[in-house]
């Protein structure tokens, strides 16, 4: 057996266009996880809404429980997320997209809990319930609504729940 031998610039060039290919590949993969569930600011999984940006309206088959109604100014709350649906869900992040509002008179404040989510989806099967945190609750004492976002093979869902933070 007769075997050829390749020049070494001809190797190291081969080796430079695989390596630009990878690193272009996992840059690219970078920016779509940015894009997507656990993106940017006011994109679905960030934590973050966009300014003046509304909640959207909740799921009856899919509930968002907390492990208490009262909690005080960064305690940790346990949030849970329990699908009572006939689909499984899938949330977007460790932390299903978690975001907030600050309720006070009519108006609504956006919270945000600074925690960093994962662009991998988690899904959750029909009667089963995922865990979300600890999640430090809101500094600022008042009530606030949260929500999670989920999807399914039917489009996208929200999920809600209302606590109250007191002062310490």
């Amino acid at each position: 057996m007769k075997h050829r031998l390749v020049p070494r610039r001809r190797q190291n060039r081969r080796r430079n266009v695989w390596a630009a290919a990878v690193i272009a590949l996992a840059a690219g993969g970078l920016f779509l996880a940015g894009c997507g569930p656990g993106g940017a600011a006011g994109t679905p999984g960030s934590g973050a809404q966009a300014p003046g940006e509304e909640p959207a309206p909740a799921s009856t088959a899919v509930r968002l429980v907390t492990d208490r109604q009262r909690y005080a100014p960064a305690e940790p709350m346990r949030l849970t997320v329990r699908n009572e649906g006939q689909e499984e869900i899938q949330l977007s992040g460790g932390l299903g997209g978690l975001r907030g509002w600050r309720l006070e008179g009519g108006a609504r404040e956006p919270w945000a809990h600074g925690l960093m989510e994962t662009a991998a989806l988690v899904p959750v099967a029909p009667g089963a319930s995922a865990e979300l945190g600890p999640v430090p609750a809101p500094e600022r004492p008042g009530r606030y609504l949260l929500q999670v976002t989920y999807f399914t093979g039917s489009g996208q869902g929200k999920a809600e729940a209302t606590i109250e933070v007191t002062g310490r």
